[in-house]
């Protein structure tokens, strides 16, 4: 099966936190009629969930360094974080 590829925790919660707050809104969308936008954040997550179950690329992640660099998240939540990148851990 292979070793276990670790990644820090901040960037993976702030990820579940845009996934669940996406559903959300979606489910939200979908049970008041506007089902365009809540089917296209459905396909969204399914895409991001996808790049993440098939080859290890999490968007969320991307999205928090990006934030890192732009000073919006402080640096120290995460000191690792703020290099990330793909990885062969």
């Amino acid at each position: 099966m292979g070793e276990p590829k670790l990644a820090p925790g901040p960037p993976k919660r702030f990820a579940q936190g845009i996934g669940a707050a996406l559903s959300i809104t979606a489910f939200i969308l979908l049970m008041t009629g506007g089902s365009l936008p809540g089917w296209t954040l459905m396909v969204l997550l399914v895409v991001a969930a996808s790049l993440e179950a098939f080859i290890g690329l999490c968007l969320g992640c991307i999205i928090f360094a990006f934030l890192m660099r732009r000073g919006i998240i402080p640096a120290g939540i995460c000191e690792e974080c703020a290099s990330i990148g793909v990885r062969n851990n």
